[in-house]
């Protein structure tokens, strides 16, 4: 709907077959890259490749190799009030429930106080530290999902240079366009009403 000149984007380096990947961020940089008169791509050893979105060298109009730590996002220190409130709220979080959650002191303790197995989906536009956590912990196995079943789905991510080793080829985590997890079909579809929904942003 807004006519793009030119498209700065960021890019994993080129696999086999002459393809980057779009790392950490599809959200809208797959529409810029559709749209652009004029595509520019960074390519950096250090992003992680993750997901099915992947460019075909010829879409890419001018190529800088630079490499660069991906910007990491640290969350604001814990404070015990929004570590009791973490608490408070992982009781109500039982097996089978699908959460979503932002980004934040409070979201970060909600997710770290998890202890429950079986929670049924991660379908969420930011993947953050927590939620690479609990994935780590086997909390989250995405089993029961109507849809993109055993993956966890997100647009961008967001964290630790640690999160970022994490998701990197990682077939369990998946990133798709934001038109896509945000979308309330795609989220209805998703949801399991199993007793609950937790929503924790």
């Amino acid at each position: 709907m807004i006519p793009i000149d030119v498209a700065l984007i960021q890019t994993s380096p080129a696999d086999p077959r002459g393809y980057l990947n779009l790392g950490v961020s599809v959200d809208i940089v797959k529409a810029a890259v559709e749209n652009a008169s004029l595509v520019i791509a960074q390519v950096n050893s250090l992003m992680p490749a993750s997901g099915r979105w992947f460019i075909p060298m010829e879409d890419i109009d001018i190529i800088v190799p630079y490499d660069e730590p991906i910007l990491e996002f640290r969350a604001e220190a814990d404070t015990e009030i929004s570590k009791r409130i973490g608490r408070y709220v992982s009781r109500i979080v039982q097996d089978g429930d699908t959460i979503q959650v932002g980004y934040g002191s409070i979201p970060s303790a909600i997710l770290s106080s998890l202890r429950i197995n079986g929670i049924s989906a991660f379908t969420t536009e930011l993947l953050s530290d927590g939620n690479g956590r609990v994935d780590e912990k086997g909390v989250v196995d995405n089993a029961r999902k109507t849809i993109d079943q055993g993956k966890t789905v997100a647009s961008f991510c967001m964290g630790k240079k640690e999160t970022y080793d994490y998701i990197d080829d990682n077939p369990s985590i998946e990133f798709r366009t934001i038109d896509y997890t945000n979308s309330p079909l795609v989220i209805s579809a998703t949801l399991i009403w199993w007793p609950s929904t937790a929503l924790c942003s």
